[in-house]
């Protein structure tokens, strides 16, 4: 993104128009109309000042200053073998009627009146100036730049006495090497330093503040003089041949070169701006050009810049308006400031800061979007996941308008994650956002299905709960009935309080509990149960087996006897032993087995009496008959009297 950036910016600087704030004029060379020799022309310009109406050029090649008035040459004043003798005048300023020449191989400051009368040489003192380029006065100060020693040296203005050296010679940024010119502008001091290739920007209190000449695509190679016009500085720049003017804080905005009419300039030393008009020193080729300047009230490359940032920052809102709804949250940064300051910056032409400013906001506008686009797209698939994710309970065995709905829910999030996908963020959180509601309307549906699902399945639970409670009720009463029939000793109290407890759970509608109690109930009565029906098996063989005693003892005890048996214990254990055997059955039929066997023993003795008493009878009877019969023949004999 960032070297996209500074392609595109190349390319717009690239495009401005150089040369459309100057139009050349004219030229001058020192002579006026009528001149029979080459004496007047200038020789070496070095510095060029306009004050009071006039224009003044000093000639450090004649040793000379020029007093102009238009193009003509009011007054030359040359070396005239004295204390005033300009030698090498270079850099100037005018001060309330003065003009004060910084005269470099002498090392003295020498001023003259406005219409060049000398007036005095400001001699240095112990300070020893080896080459003064340049003097500006503030207040009760004078600062005047030495391009030999690489200092700036500050004097009192009233007493011409040396205060102090303001600001030395050094590697480090704000230090000199070769100062060459300097201005006093808006409470700011501003020195050129041809070594450095820059413009010093210091408070006056010296403190270094800035630099003029790095940024905005233009480099200066060997600045000299300057001048300070509307807010614009227009250094001329002697190695490169061109005027570059820069704003306040350094954005270079304009260049008067060989591209420009009437450009082509060889080494100019100076300028000097005065009514819309810029009038450049030239040493090469001698003379002084004359340009109108129309200063541009804007740059078309900085508007750019705070345009694409002002874009970039209301990309960057939309997005943070996307983050603000899906609730991801994000850092402010300081774009929305420094788009807006900027373009305060802009407004009063200070370029150089705007376009800082502008570059920043588009740097971190674009790296904030990077992050938060992240963010934003994570957050707005995280909704449509979740969406579904609400939904996943319901997917198994969906059918009918449950089924359809979330078919539609997942192609909703497909779109969501394809749009996401593709940057398209506020569309695709308005259907995200979309999605829980209608993932809810689904759980609405689905859960009043479920609703009447679990109503079916609850009326199922309390019929099937009911019917097992009612067949544990007929069961208890089989087993109570089995047991008593079988005269079985149970306790069904636990059962009864289950069953009971369990109808109970059942009115409250808590049915898990009701079959937990259910299934206790179910499983003591499985135990009764089983007890008694073995028992009840037991105790039927018993029957039986006691039956086909009891048969036999009757079949023994209905056999007639002459003499009967006295079995009559024996009944009575057999009936005994019917009794024994719902308690003991095995000892019942001991006992049974034992009557029978007794019985059949005293049958048989009964049995053996009976005939020997029935032999007895026999031979009592037979002895009796022939008794009668032979008392019946006595007597019948008698009868016949025989």
């Amino acid at each position: 993104m960032a070297f996209k950036f500074a392609i595109l910016l190349a390319i717009a600087f690239l495009c401005m128009t150089p040369f459309a704030s100057f139009t050349y004029l004219y030229s001058m060379n020192g002579s006026n109309p009528g001149d029979s020799t080459d004496y007047f022309r200038f020789s070496q310009p070095t510095g060029i000042l306009f004050a009071n109406g006039k224009l003044y050029v000093t000639d450090s090649g004649k040793g000379a200053l020029y007093v102009m008035n238009g193009t003509l040459r009011q007054r030359l004043i040359t070396r005239q073998g004295s204390e005033n003798e300009l030698v090498n005048p270079l850099r100037m300023t005018y001060d309330n009627g003065t003009i004060y020449i910084a005269d470099g191989i002498s090392g003295k400051i020498k001023y003259y009146k406005g219409d060049g009368t000398p007036v005095d040489t400001w001699t240095m003192g112990s300070t020893n100036l080896a080459k003064p380029s340049g003097i500006a006065f503030d207040g009760g100060n004078a600062y005047i730049t030495d391009l030999n020693k690489g200092n700036l040296y500050v004097y009192s203005r009233a007493t011409r006495a040396y205060s102090s050296t303001g600001i030395e010679r050094g590697g480090s940024d704000g230090q000199l090497s070769a100062p060459a010119d300097l201005q006093i502008y808006n409470n700011r001091l501003f020195i050129s330093d041809s070594e450095k290739k820059l413009i010093y920007v210091y408070s006056l209190n010296l403190t270094f503040l800035s630099s003029i000449g790095r940024g905005g695509g233009i480099a200066l190679t060997a600045p000299r003089g300057f001048d300070i016009y509307q807010d614009r500085v227009y250094v001329a720049d002697s190695a490169s041949n061109r005027i570059v003017a820069y704003t306040m804080d350094g954005y270079p905005v304009e260049i008067l070169n060989s591209s420009t009419p009437g450009g082509n300039l060889s080494y100019p030393e100076d300028v000097a701006i005065s009514d819309g008009k810029m009038y450049v020193a030239e040493s090469g080729s001698r003379i002084v050009r004359v340009f109108a300047i129309n200063a541009s009230a804007g740059n078309e490359t900085v508007a750019w810049m705070i345009t694409t940032a002002r874009n970039s920052l209301s990309s960057l809102f939309a997005l943070q308006e996307v983050a603000a709804r899906v609730n991801v949250g994000f850092q402010q940064g300081t774009v929305a400031q420094d788009v807006e300051d900027a373009q305060s910056y802009y407004d009063r032409y200070m370029f150089s800061t705007a376009s800082n400013l502008a570059q920043k906001a588009i740097g971190e506008s674009s790296a904030l979007q990077s992050d938060l686009s992240q963010k934003v797209e994570v957050g707005i698939k995280k909704i449509a996941k979740d969406s579904q994710d609400s939904v996943s309970q319901y997917r198994s065995g969906a059918k009918g308008m449950v089924e359809t709905k979330i078919i539609r829910l997942d192609n909703m999030a497909a779109d969501v994650n394809a749009k996401a996908s593709a940057k398209m963020y506020s569309t695709a959180a308005d259907t995200a956002l979309s999605m829980p509601g209608f993932a809810s309307e689904i759980l609405a549906i689905a859960r009043n299905a479920s609703i009447q699902d679990e109503q079916v399945r609850q009326n199922i639970t309390i019929s099937l709960f009911y019917l097992q409670a009612n067949s544990l009720d007929e069961k208890l009463a089989q087993i109570e009935g089995k047991a008593a029939a079988y005269r079985q000793q149970i306790d069904t109290t636990n059962i009864k309080s289950l069953l009971d407890a369990s109808v109970a759970y059942a009115k409250e509608g808590d049915y898990d509990a009701a079959n937990r109690s259910l299934t206790l109930a179910a499983l003591e009565l499985s135990l009764f149960d089983g007890s008694i029906s073995a028992n009840a098996r037991e105790i039927d063989a018993a029957l039986g087996n006691l039956t086909a005693i009891e048969f036999t003892f009757n079949s023994i005890a209905a056999k007639p006897t002459l003499v009967p048996a006295s079995i009559e214990n024996e009944r009575s254990q057999i009936a005994q032993a019917k009794e024994t055997v719902y308690v003991n059955p095995s000892l019942a039929i001991i006992v049974a087995k034992q009557a029978s066997d007794s019985a059949l023993t005293k049958m048989v003795e009964a049995q053996a009496i009976s005939t020997a008493v029935a032999a007895l009878l026999i031979m009592l009877g037979l002895t009796a008959i022939i008794a009668i019969v032979f008392y019946l023949h006595i007597k019948r004999r008698k009868d016949r009297g025989l």
